[in-house]
């Protein structure tokens, strides 16, 4: 038999990784990780995200999702609205 030499999931290092998953799975996981709540009216949703975000740092996270889709975004205390640029 074959033994796999699997590194940790990446949630155990602060981190959520996705591969070709639809955005709007990973806003929800962005919002449960930052206890905030997104608005992506005009975004396609369905849209496919492969890449991980930071549970430290939300600035940094939402660059990571964003920056890759072409998407753009705006804080209002604890909303977030997504737009496509």
């Amino acid at each position: 038999y074959t033994v796999l030499n699997k590194p940790m999931p990446d949630w155990i290092n602060g981190e959520s990784s996705f591969e070709s998953v639809p955005l709007k799975f990973v806003l929800e996981e962005l919002e449960r990780q930052y206890n905030i709540n997104t608005v992506a009216a005009k975004v396609d949703m369905n849209q496919l995200f492969t890449g991980s975000f930071s549970h430290h740092n939300l600035e940094i996270a939402l660059k990571s999702v964003t920056v890759p889709l072409n998407l753009s975004y705006r804080v209002n205390e604890n909303k977030i609205v997504l737009s496509a640029e």
